[in-house]
């Protein structure tokens, strides 16, 4: 479980470079709100589900947009959209794969390697109702900031230190707990680890 999560990062990362994608740029009109504007750059359907997060990254005004997929086993991808200059630039950040349910996801910043930058920290969560096992599905991925001309973001070791673990408890009275649900908690847990 540990590792599924950076090959799947590696895995698009490869695509974009074995294809030569290359970061598009968009215009933003003026009087677009964000939801419309990242429904026109990402294309999702009306009852996507999609949730808008604007945030300045290391100096950069970016919208992170998330919607849900139309499979039988929807999807949950995360996208960020950064402003250079005039434009914008569709970056993907990660997909929030069908674990049992789709995932809520919770986004933050915060230093994760020992650069100045910012990294963004993302928590996606799945709600588990089985017969022997009931309560959420919890995994940290941390990603770097992106270069110039990046079309995905780059996952950090760093990811590894939170494992994705479940908050659940179990038909024969086991109990499992997460400590690290809150951006807040991730953020405790780097500091203390020197980041």
């Amino acid at each position: 479980m540990k590792t599924l999560p950076l090959l799947a990062s590696l895995a698009l990362t490869l695509a974009c470079v074995l294809t030569g994608a290359r970061a598009q740029d968009f215009d933003r009109a003026p009087d677009e709100n964000d939801l419309a504007f990242a429904k026109r750059v990402v294309g999702f359907a009306d009852n996507a589900d999609p949730h808008t997060t604007a945030v300045s990254w290391n100096g950069l005004q970016t919208l992170f947009v998330d919607y849900q997929t139309a499979e039988d086993y929807p999807e949950r991808p995360l996208v960020a959209l950064q402003r250079l200059a005039n434009k914008y630039r569709a970056i993907q950040v990660t997909i929030g794969e069908q674990e049992g349910d789709t995932p809520d996801i919770a986004l933050g910043l915060a230093n994760a390697d020992h650069d100045p930058a910012k990294e963004l920290i993302v928590i996606l969560s799945w709600a588990q109702m089985h017969y022997d096992v009931e309560g959420t599905l919890y995994e940290v991925r941390i990603f770097d900031g992106p270069e110039p001309g990046q079309k995905a973001l780059t996952q950090l070791k760093a990811s590894r230190k939170f494992d994705a673990t479940c908050d659940c408890h179990w038909r024969d009275g086991t109990t499992k707990h997460f400590r690290f649900k809150t951006i807040a908690a991730v953020k405790a847990e780097l500091k203390r680890l020197g980041y």
